[in-house]
């Protein structure tokens, strides 16, 4: 959720600004600490706001948004000023690293709070629920985020993956075949479809280094179940055929 703090543009001394907010939330309203998870001056420095790192509530939105959200607040007064380069560059990188880690698409949407809201939006998105009676960020803030939304989701690798799990056995008979479960998430911006030929392959290798040759050719695929976007994990069933010569070898998907 992003923010601003309506103080001076082109602050001089953000970091004493920066003190001044906490000190405002924390004890003239009584939260305690800073409202927001982070903020960002106009030079692009990312200040961690509420104390806690990861996962810690803020106190931002109201109950209806402060938890499974994060505050962004940008340092500054954007109903009549255009947000610096450096301020979107920092705010760009500061969203993609957390939608990435979090596996939130930017450019995507869900059901949060009391409605449908884009991944990515600011508090005047949500105004009048919850008793959020915000307009920030300023007009000419809001009006760029669906430029921001894109910018960030470029971003991300187009193609990327983590491997979860897989129950290869650590010995077969030579030549004889296995099923092995190998559970995989997309880590990239490019959907794995099935109509487009994406698969799960493995090939075996000599311990030389040396791959052996199976029949078909070198490398064995296993069909996707479905079409996998961006931050879903899938379980796929592949058969493995062991090489035809006993012997140690190196086993790669």
């Amino acid at each position: 959720i992003v923010h601003d703090t309506v103080t001076k543009n082109d602050d001089p001394d953000p970091a004493a600004t920066v003190r001044a907010i906490w000190y405002y939330h924390a004890n003239t309203m009584g939260w305690g600490d800073v409202g927001y998870n982070f903020l960002i001056d106009s030079y692009g420095n990312i200040y961690e706001g509420r104390f806690g790192g990861e996962n810690a509530v803020g106190g931002h939105a109201l109950p209806c948004y402060n938890y499974g959200s994060i505050g962004v607040a940008l340092l500054g007064d954007y109903r009549y000023a255009e947000v610096s380069p450096a301020m979107e560059d920092a705010l760009e990188t500061l969203l993609a690293a957390k939608s990435y880690q979090h596996n939130i698409n930017p450019v995507g949407s869900g059901y949060f709070g009391e409605r449908t809201l884009n991944n990515i939006f600011c508090h005047r998105d949500v105004y009048g629920s919850c008793g959020n009676n915000h307009t920030d960020p300023g007009t000419y803030a809001h009006n760029r985020m669906p430029e921001f939304r894109g910018k960030v989701w470029d971003r991300f690798p187009l193609y990327g993956q983590v491997w979860v799990s897989q129950n290869t056995p650590g010995r077969m008979l030579a030549g004889s075949t296995a099923s092995v479960a190998v559970t995989v998430e997309n880590k990239g911006r490019a959907t794995w479809s099935r109509s487009s030929a994406f698969r799960l392959g493995y090939r075996w290798y000599r311990q030389d280094g040396a791959e052996v040759l199976q029949a078909g050719g070198g490398q064995q695929r296993a069909e996707l179940p479905a079409d996998i976007p961006f931050g879903q994990t899938v379980m796929i069933i592949a058969q493995i055929t062991a090489p035809p010569s006993g012997g140690t070898y190196d086993l790669k998907w």
